[in-house]
């Protein structure tokens, strides 16, 4: 068993992770609430893209092309409890609360767009902040690579070099692994007049 101040240090910090993470999808939620402002006064009171008075279904709803998509997707999809609040920021207090007790279930730790495209319905704002920070890649080891491998390529001896040559030469690798093209097979050369070869 953890010491006691080790507990207290993890609650805090737990505390302090939640906090952060409601001021963000606050924010999220914030500007949706300007868009949809923004909707309405230019004269479209037809769109409601936040659904207020609909019934909001969860992602185990018993909508026909829902359960079509999850017998594609092949998802242990969770039945969620959405309540149907009176205002916009009651479904959002809803749906933070719900999602910080873990209502959607457990998804597959290499498929984590999959698991939030499934539950987009449950959770709209922080599906929205899970599609923005899941699209920043880990690394940027690969587009260090290519900067290094152009460097290779455009040296002092070869700076006169056209922009499209150069993207030839640093994707040639990739087509060659990829199998795109094939170094070994005889390049067929147009015939010149009066060749008798071909």
């Amino acid at each position: 068993m953890a010491p006691p101040e080790d507990v207290s240090a993890q609650k805090e910090a737990v505390g302090k992770a939640e906090d952060l993470f409601r001021y963000v999808a606050t924010t999220y939620f914030d500007d949706l609430q300007r868009s949809v402002a923004d909707i309405a006064t230019a004269g479209n009171p037809s769109v409601n893209p936040l659904g207020v008075g609909a019934e909001v279904a969860g992602p185990a709803s018993s909508n026909m092309s829902d359960g079509w998509l999850a017998g594609i997707l092949k998802f242990d999809m969770v039945q969620t409890t959405v309540s149907v609040a009176a205002t916009p920021k009651e479904l959002f207090d809803d749906e933070i609360r719900r999602y910080l007790k873990f209502e959607g279930g457990r998804g597959s730790i290499f498929d984590p767009l999959g698991w939030w495209k499934a539950h987009e319905a449950a959770f709209p704002t922080i599906a929205r902040m899970a599609r923005d920070f899941l699209a920043i890649p880990a690394t940027s080891v690969s587009v260090e690579r290519t900067f290094s491998k152009s460097r290779h390529i455009c040296s002092d001896l070869r700076a006169s070099l056209k922009a499209e040559t150069v993207t030839e030469a640093l994707l040639s690798k990739v087509w060659i692994r990829s199998g795109l093209f094939d170094p070994e097979e005889p390049l067929k050369r147009k015939r010149k007049h009066g060749d008798m070869n071909s």
